[in-house]
């Protein structure tokens, strides 16, 4: 093995070592900013909570939050599928006006647009949360999605329990 190799051998372990560290603790970070909102009770618009509900904060101004349009048509057609039982409510830190048109743009129907309620304390978008019919959220996925936790909120409003 020539000096070379070993030097970068040398090099790469160190490397590898912090940047698995990193990794860990991220993972740790994402897991901590769900679990903050999970048992939680979100103060939603009055009439506006049925037995299942995927509340989705948003803003105009986020990137992950246009590229997840095609996910939040879908997501408020299956709530307008079963309007009944399930809705898609989408809060705004923006005036209202300015997300509905936002939403419009991008094609997105919402069962509900609202203010984001003080009781909700992020500011990270997208926060996507699933709540029950008492208002108390059961899962929550903060920031950019993966194709895999996508597919939670569609099989949670589509679900018959």
């Amino acid at each position: 093995m020539s000096l070379l190799e070993k030097t970068t051998d040398l090099c790469l372990i160190p490397v590898s070592v912090i940047a698995g560290c990193l990794l860990i603790q991220h993972n740790a970070v994402e897991r901590k900013r769900t679990e903050t909102f999970v048992g939680k009770r979100v103060n939603l618009p009055e009439g506006s909570l049925r037995s299942r509900n995927v509340v989705v904060v948003l803003s105009t101004s986020c990137r992950f939050c246009r590229e997840s349009a095609p996910l939040y048509r879908q997501l408020g057609a299956a709530a307008a599928r079963n309007s009944t039982s399930a809705s898609f409510i989408v809060l705004a830190f923006e005036p209202l006006d300015r997300m509905k048109a936002f939403l419009d743009t991008l094609g997105i129907g919402a069962s509900n647009v609202a203010v984001m309620p003080d009781s909700l304390e992020t500011r990270i978008t997208p926060t996507m949360l699933l709540v029950d019919q008492k208002g108390v959220v059961v899962d929550a996925m903060v920031g950019e999605l993966s194709k895999a936790t996508e597919e939670k909120p569609m099989k949670f409003l589509d679900s018959h329990s």
